[in-house]
């Protein structure tokens, strides 16, 4: 997008991406369903069908789904690795390569978008990995802990090599999906209600994604040198350490709700293995 906007214009770039989005919706409308036409071909723990006893049961739904402490870990956790991830790979990422490299847009732009690549490719390799062994929550906490590791290879040394920052946005964004298979775990706790659980924690995701940009900007408008580089402000090295520095934080309370999440879960299989277990008598 940055080559083709740099060849003809941001407005014939947001135009053409605009239509694609307006023939994708017409495409839904036209061949997507809401439900199964027939009644017994819903599946199992379906709802009534009927518009009032569906919203009554998708709020009890709700109401069971916000109650328990494991939604809200893996929502933390995701308000975190994808906020931080989408701010610094759809915001801030080329900027800063810009600013602190001295490279065209287009050199930064294909630099950010080895992070893209990295989640292409995370999300089907990690929801594999974690299928074949059954091992979810440490899928998910590994993940927390690779995007700190990552994130922190900036933060500490705030211009290594390009091709560092290159893969670093390469694990940290494709780590995302290893995190992702939270969502998988929260539909599998709670199986009756897998729409409002997977809903729940993916509206706490993204409202990190809509958070996460004012606070970094906020940290970066601090360090604002008084330049305008390519339409964006310039900061200084300091400034994006700072920022880097929020990223990293908050791979740390990730891994925390990763940890805690992995252990309660841990915890109810060994309790379950327990109760299931033949007794002695």
């Amino acid at each position: 997008m940055a080559v083709a906007a740099g060849a003809t214009g941001w407005r014939a770039v947001l135009v053409a991406s605009a239509g694609g989005v307006f023939l994708a919706a017409l495409a839904v409308g036209a061949f997507v369903r809401d439900r199964p036409a027939n009644v017994e071909d819903r599946p199992a723990g379906a709802d009534s069908g009927t518009d009032h006893d569906s919203l009554r049961e998708v709020l009890a739904g709700a109401r069971r789904v916000l109650s328990d402490v494991d939604t809200w870990l893996m929502g933390v956790l995701l308000f975190l690795v994808i906020g931080l991830n989408f701010t610094v790979v759809g915001l801030w990422g080329v900027p800063y390569i810009v600013n602190l490299y001295d490279v065209p847009v287009s050199t930064a732009a294909t630099t950010v978008l080895a992070a893209n690549v990295g989640f292409a490719l995370g999300s089907p390799l990690f929801g594999a990995v974690s299928d074949r062994t059954g091992r979810r929550t440490e899928v998910i906490l590994g993940s927390c802990v690779v995007f700190l590791l990552a994130y922190g290879v900036i933060f500490l040394t705030v211009t290594p090599p390009l091709v560092v920052v290159s893969a670093a946005l390469f694990v940290g964004m494709g780590v995302t999906g290893g995190a992702s298979v939270a969502y998988t775990v929260a539909k599998e706790r709670h199986a009756a209600d897998s729409g409002a659980a997977t809903g729940t924690i993916n509206g706490m995701a993204y409202f990190g994604a809509a958070v996460f940009p004012a606070v970094m900007g906020a940290a970066l408008d601090a360090y604002w040198t008084g330049a305008v580089v390519d339409g964006a402000r310039a900061y200084t090295a300091q400034g994006y350490r700072v920022a880097f520095g929020v990223v990293a934080a908050g791979g740390v309370v990730a891994v925390l709700c990763a940890a805690a999440l992995h252990v309660r879960v841990r915890r109810r299989e060994r309790a379950a293995a327990t109760a299931s277990a033949p007794s002695d008598d």
